[in-house]
């Protein structure tokens, strides 16, 4: 029997390695039979893709071609790097993590769901699209006390929820919203600012409008980054006058004043990593190009900003960027810089990490590559610490795609491995965006994806809730008699070099758990001797053996359970 168990868990691994992989050309073909946008070729390799709520995004198609003449990368001598193959991927290894909660009818349409506690009641606000109508309408949707979301606030005076932050550091956080012209209400690219009218209530006045020529902002974030305490707004314009810009907010006037401006013509920026990643007591923004550069803009003191680094990624669409908490232990602050390309027609999106070699000078220690990805809709990415070790994960929303990344590394060894992932396979769903919010207050964040559902339904936004198993990462010997036989996932998986191995036996028997290879080979016998009824668990380090995919097997007397997992150096 032990023997039937192991070949059907090959022949289900080598039917999913038979997976259909999209190439290039495929990829655009799908794009452009879309009808919910509008796709543009604005010069060779260069698309520009409109979206219904007035959004455009650029993006390099080209099959990437590394550059031969400046600001090539820098590689740290400790540099390592992971590969994810998200078409081979085994996403059943994952998904006891987190279990769908509930469908919340509204989204943001490219973009990742906003949310917050405006009115300070402790139930949270969800804010977004209206389901299933045109763009013309701003709906917020708040949790009650059963867990439910209602409708609490429209809006008809915009398409885009932008960000909600304390700008006037009065204590109560605005609403920021943008209007692109669609409506006829506002110029151009307007970005109406909504005011509390009280400590109890949501953002509903008007406040001021800004608007700048040009106009369609993103990558908004907010601080005060040169302690003056007021506060500092960056943004990168993409539109008629493309630039990163920095204003900072004017009390005086209720508006903002111009601060910096840095023009990159042509070359279409996104980002940020924030942080003082050189330790010298001011902030410094990273941020990447449509080409693969990389620029580091400083803040030099009261309202003084200027670029004081230049540099590269070896993949294009370099527009995401996050920072993280020291991850390795070297006393220095990680700068993740994302981007995507194709190489040799096959789609990757490609991680770069950064950390500060001297005072304004960056060199790369590590790599991701996850592989078979190239999104043309979702794209943003998130750092917080989802499993509570004092360590940031990093959470990733491209294409189909929902990733959180663990650290697995040592001391100036960049090395990760897939906390999480789930993958969208239903056609006509379009993931936009994804953000991880502890929306119950239990002290653990649910995952909230911003979807389209076209053209399965028509028009229609919407945002799935995944909360997490409360099990996951617990692993306990428990003394009560269980009332049937289990061979537990090992965790982590995939792991390098060690992972526990749970079982359950409702009987005092005599167990041999061993572990073998892909070829059937025994290459480890973990347990071997007489044991008491229970739960039990023990550790195998494979630091002695190949990266590559091992299964491990039970038996219980008659009871036979065999189990995939993967070693990943």
């Amino acid at each position: 029997m032990q023997k039937m168990v192991l070949i059907f868990v090959l022949l289900t691994l080598q039917s999913g390695l038979l997976l259909a992989q999209q190439t290039r050309e495929e990829k655009l073909a799908q794009l452009r039979q879309r009808k919910d946008i509008k796709v543009t070729e604005v010069e060779k390799d260069i698309i520009k893709i409109e979206y219904p709520n007035g959004k455009t995004i650029l993006k390099n198609i080209a099959d990437y071609q590394p550059p031969t003449t400046y600001n090539q990368p820098t590689y740290s001598p400790t540099f390592d790097s992971t590969i994810i193959d998200l078409r081979t991927i085994d996403t059943t290894l994952y998904y006891q993590k987190y279990s769908f909660w509930q469908e919340v009818l509204l989204g943001s349409l490219d973009y990742e769901p906003m949310i917050g506690d405006i009115n300070n009641n402790g139930l949270p606000e969800i804010y977004g699209q209206q389901y299933n109508a045109d763009t013309s309408r701003i709906t917020a949707m708040e949790m009650d006390s059963n867990g439910k979301f209602n409708n609490v606030y429209y809006n008809d005076s915009a398409q885009i929820v932008k960000s909600i932050y304390d700008i006037d550091k009065d204590g109560g956080k605005e609403l920021q919203l943008g209007s692109n012209g669609i409506l006829e209400q506002y110029p151009g690219n307007s970005y109406l600012f909504y005011k509390k009218q009280s400590d109890s209530s949501l953002a509903t006045q008007l406040s001021f409008i800004f608007y700048r020529f040009g106009g369609q902002q993103e990558n908004n974030y907010f601080g005060d980054w040169d302690s003056d305490n007021y506060t500092d707004w960056i943004f990168v314009d993409i539109s008629v006058l493309p630039s990163i810009n920095i204003y900072e907010f004017n009390p005086s006037i209720n508006y903002f004043d111009s601060v910096y401006n840095y023009d990159f013509g042509n070359n279409y920026y996104g980002g940020f990593a924030i942080g003082d990643f050189d330790q010298d007591e001011k902030t410094e923004f990273l941020g990447g190009s449509i080409q693969g550069d990389v620029v580091s803009i400083g803040n030099n003191g009261n309202n003084s900003y200027g670029v004081n680094w230049n540099g590269s990624v070896e993949t294009y669409n370099a527009y995401l960027a996050t920072q993280t908490n020291d991850l390795d232990g070297n006393g220095k602050d990680e700068i993740w810089i994302m981007g995507q390309a194709f190489y040799n027609g096959i789609p990757k999106t490609r991680i770069t990490i950064f950390e500060s070699l001297a005072n304004n000078y960056y060199y790369a220690v590590g790599r991701i590559d996850l592989v078979g990805v190239f999104s043309f809709d979702a794209g943003n990415v998130q750092s917080l610490d989802v499993d509570k070790d004092g360590k940031d994960e990093v959470m990733i929303c491209i294409d189909a795609n929902v990733i959180i990344l663990k650290f697995t590394g040592s001391t100036n060894d960049q090395k990760y491995e897939v906390y999480y992932i789930k993958q969208n396979s239903i056609p006509g769903i379009y993931y936009f965006g994804a953000t991880m919010y502890d929306l119950d207050n239990d002290g653990k964040e649910e995952i909230i994806i911003s979807m389209q559902n076209y053209p399965n339904t028509g028009y229609r936004l919407l945002s799935d809730i995944y909360k997490p198993d409360s099990t996951t990462n617990v692993i306990n010997e428990i003394t009560e008699t269980p009332e049937n036989y289990s061979l537990y996932q090992n965790y982590p998986n995939p792991f390098n070099p060690t992972t526990i191995i749970k079982w359950q036996s409702p009987v005092n028997d005599f167990v041999k758990l061993k572990v073998f290879d892909l070829l059937g080979r025994e290459v480890a016998t973990l347990i071997n001797e007489y044991k008491e009824a229970g739960t039990h668990s023990v550790e195998f380090n494979a630091s002695g053996l190949p990266s590559g995919v091992y299964f491990y097997s039970i038996q219980i007397g008659n009871y036979v359970e065999t189990r995939k997992l993967i070693l990943q150096k």
